[in-house]
């Protein structure tokens, strides 16, 4: 699996943080390559940016939904910003077992910034506003056990 992060800098920043041990976060840059699911053969849904509502991409979330009901080796990666613009990247791969790999890249500067990396054992779908809807990610290992992605 490969993606690029791209680092800016932060004039309020005095240094990079050392993680604390167990943490999960990463400050590694990961290398330009394949979708998350490509590498194996499998299906590419795509890549949803979604800033504000606009962007929104229901047949590349659909794509990841059939996957994962089917089965099926697919990946997914969803760009989302929050009020201040900032983006945090969620790369989701799902794989027979049932399993869904996810890597978090998050680039909140007023939240926990990092990549973070874990796998679940479920994932639902979430209804949202009309027709949109989101997803739930149960049974997570490391810092959290639930991972929503509205």
């Amino acid at each position: 699996m490969s993606l690029l992060f791209v680092a800016s800098g932060c004039s309020s920043c005095s240094s990079r943080r050392t993680p604390a041990e167990g943490d999960t976060r990463s400050t590694s840059v990961v290398e330009p390559g394949l979708m998350p699911s490509e590498s194996d053969g499998a299906s590419s849904c795509g890549r949803e940016t979604n800033v504000h509502g606009s962007g929104y991409d229901a047949a590349a979330r659909s794509c990841l939904w059939d996957a994962w009901r089917n089965g099926s080796t697919a990946g997914l990666v969803i760009t989302m910003h929050t009020v201040e613009g900032d983006p945090i990247t969620y790369t989701l791969r799902v794989r027979p077992g049932p399993v869904v790999d996810v890597t978090e890249d998050s680039r909140d500067r007023f939240g926990s910034p990092g990549v973070t990396r874990t796998s679940c054992k479920s994932l639902e779908k979430r209804s949202g506003t009309g027709d949109r809807f989101g997803f739930v990610l149960r049974g997570c290992e490391g810092r959290a056990s639930e991972i929503v992605i509205p």
